[in-house]
């Protein structure tokens, strides 16, 4: 992320004033000089190498951590995705949505997604894609008239 000009890693593992909650890293964004022009300007991750995906209760309590610090977007690095499917909106996606109306956005970027990157252009695409995605999203079950 920091080969991206206009951001900066500002802090790994961050602790509230009472220890009990952590946000893994903390990444400065200024739109005005950034390809991430379209994110915010504090950006926080939750970074998951696990075998198996990330449920919805670490996606309510990443979202709880982001709200108690103000942040309004975080992104979950899973190595192996997160509960659910995307195009219905179930389990870990369903929950990810729901947060939207509080303000929240939380992006998901898997193993395989890293994989396809080889420079910072596809991120930036990658991360489009994801907002895109996020606010709009795609339905495949949708009939069509």
């Amino acid at each position: 992320m920091e080969s991206i000009p206009g951001v900066k890693l500002e802090a790994r593992n961050v602790y509230d004033k009472y220890f009990d909650q952590e946000i893994d890293l903390i990444f400065s964004n200024d739109p005005t000089h950034s390809g991430l022009f379209f994110l915010p300007s504090i950006i926080a991750f939750e970074c998951k190498n696990l075998a198996e995906p990330v449920s919805k209760n670490e996606i309510t309590l990443f979202a709880r951590k982001l709200k108690n610090k103000g942040i309004t977007l975080g992104m979950v690095v899973a190595r192996s995705g997160v509960t659910g499917k995307e195009s219905k909106g179930t389990y870990a996606y369903g929950e990810i949505q729901r947060q939207l109306h509080d303000g929240c956005q939380i992006l998901v970027i898997t193993g395989q997604d890293l994989e396809k990157i080889t420079n910072t252009n596809q991120i930036v695409a990658m991360l489009k894609d994801k907002v895109c995605n996020l606010v709009i999203p795609v339905r495949t079950n949708l009939k069509r008239n």
